[in-house]
C-alpha cells in the first residue's frame, strides 16, 4: 500500500512537471468558451479559466491511475461533468490569487 502511494505522489510530481505548463497556457484559450458556456448556463458561473487547468489535472490523475477500472473511470468522468453542472451546485469557496500557482501547490505533494 505505501508503495502504491508513493507512485501516485510520484506520478503527480511526473505529471506536474510535465503538464502544468501545456494546462496553463490552455487557460487562455478556454477563457471564451468557458464564459459562453457560462452564458448559455452550461457551466457553473463561479468557475474561472485559471480553474480549468487545475480541474484537469484533477481529472487526469483520478483516471490515470494505474489499474483502474473502465466502470471506475465511467464514474469519474460523470462526476467531473456534474461538478461542472451548475444546476444545484454549491457556491465555490473565494479564490485567493495571492495562495500561489499549480506548479506550488503540486510541488507541495510531492516534496511536502
Amino acid at each position: 500500500m505505501i508503495a502504491e502511494e508513493r507512485g501516485l505522489v510520484t506520478f503527480a510530481g511526473n505529471f506536474a512537471d510535465v503538464g502544468v505548463e501545456a494546462l496553463e497556457r490552455l487557460s487562455d484559450s478556454l477563457h471564451p468558451l468557458l464564459e459562453r458556456a457560462q452564458k448559455q448556463g452550461e457551466i457553473r458561473a463561479d468557475l474561472t479559466a485559471d480553474d480549468i487547468p487545475r480541474f484537469l489535472v484533477m481529472g487526469i490523475a483520478g483516471l490515470a491511475l494505474p489499474g483502474t477500472a473502465s466502470s471506475t473511470r465511467a464514474r469519474f468522468i460523470a462526476l467531473l461533468f456534474d461538478a461542472l453542472n451548475p444546476a444545484n451546485a454549491t457556491p465555490l469557496p473565494p479564490l485567493h490569487t495571492m495562495e500561489g500557482d499549480l506548479r506550488t501547490a503540486l510541488s507541495h505533494v510531492t516534496h511536502g
